[in-house]
């Protein structure tokens, strides 16, 4: 690091490390210095691209370079676990991208290594800093509205969409494995970030409970939709659900993945309703009633999905540099796996409620 400024290396460069560099582009703080994948033609294709000069086939030899001072980790679950304990071995901050870990105890362990080298970590997970949920927190947090009562996330998926950012099916082989991604790119994989929304809006989640019919993707591909979870609290009366369905004729418009997401959060004196956050289906923005039941309607900025993974770039940047919290830190992200890996025990056990203790969720492996 020199002159306040973070040297950055990407480990595994698909297609989500096009949003993660956004957070890097002209940034007095931090410098996406080098990238690395096993595979060369797509390794040259993006140097070229990013004018990146300094590239690796072997994420080992980029760990080994002094100027790299963090790793942003982009490559499949199953792999995070040696990668990142291998970067806090080699004294490198840490950015790695969701689901963190496929298991609580190699979650503990990779914290403890952490640590022991008193590098920076965190989970990256960008639906938090997605400003319209940001603007509904302010909300809730200023306490006029009363308690939340209920957290109802709805989500569109389509395979008709107006899609800008092509998805080859190869993109899923590895998140319909069991070893890699526990068969399940929806509930385990995109369901990170719900699970993460519904905890941050929540009091702690108890257990959670997964009604699934399987749809298969093009009449080829098993996919865990359409899908409910449902999270239950420590207090009986207050509840969250995500639903989660897929049209194939649906005409969802989206500069990213083809799905769309709304919020809906029940206070006891008000109600928060979000409008949109991957796709393009809404004009992003939220409505809120407040305690005199007058409806409130705010258009919010900078809302495109893209935002929210330079907003939480920029989070971690400012943690390192200047001490600031980060999220997902090492706490609020374990809370989050237990809440995603017990969605995972409940959707394998036929909806069976499963809780989310320690002793429960260590049960959960491929």
């Amino acid at each position: 690091m020199t002159n306040n400024q973070l040297n950055i290396g990407f480990i595994g460069c698909g297609r989500i490390a096009a949003l993660h560099r956004l957070g890097y582009l002209n940034n007095p703080h931090a410098k996406l210095m080098a990238i690395c994948t096993p595979h060369k033609t797509e390794l040259n294709k993006i140097a070229k691209e990013w004018k990146i000069s300094t590239v690796y086939t072997d994420y080992r030899e980029m760990l080994a370079n002094p100027q790299i001072d963090l790793v942003e980790i982009l490559t499949p679950h199953n792999t995070h676990f040696q990668i990142a304990k291998d970067s806090a071995l080699a004294k490198k901050h840490i950015s790695l991208q969701k689901v963190p870990v496929m298991t609580l105890t190699q979650y503990d362990e990779l914290v403890e290594i952490v640590k022991k080298n008193k590098v920076k970590f965190r989970v990256f997970e960008n639906f938090r800093f997605h400003k319209p949920y940001q603007r509904a927190l302010e909300l809730v947090k200023s306490g006029k509205l009363g308690k939340v009562k209920t957290v109802n996330q709805r989500m569109w998926a389509s395979y008709k969409t107006s899609v800008e950012w092509p998805y080859p099916l190869k993109s899923l082989a590895w998140r319909i494995k069991e070893d890699t991604n526990y068969s399940s790119p929806t509930i385990f994989d995109d369901g990170f970030h719900k699970h993460s929304i519904a905890q941050l809006f929540l009091p702690k989640i108890s257990s959670v409970k997964v009604w699934c019919q399987k749809a298969k993707f093009k009449g080829i591909i098993p996919l865990d939709v359409p899908s409910v979870v449902i999270y239950e609290t420590n207090q009986k009366d207050t509840y969250g659900t995500w639903n989660v369905s897929t049209y194939p004729n649906l005409p969802l418009k989206s500069h990213y993945y083809s799905c769309d997401e709304l919020l809906e959060i029940t206070l006891e004196r008000g109600l928060i309703i979000v409008y949109g956050c991957t796709g393009d289906m809404f004009d992003k923005g939220i409505d809120w009633m407040d305690e005199k039941g007058v409806w409130n309607n705010e258009i919010i900025t900078d809302s495109d999905w893209k935002y929210s993974f330079i907003s939480s770039t920029q989070n971690f940047i400012d943690s390192i540099l200047f001490n600031k919290n980060a999220s997902l830190n090492e706490k609020d992200a374990r809370g989050v796996l237990k809440v995603t890996l017990a969605a995972v025990k409940s959707l394998k056990n036929d909806g069976a409620t499963v809780g989310t203790s320690d002793d429960e969720i260590r049960t959960v492996r491929p």
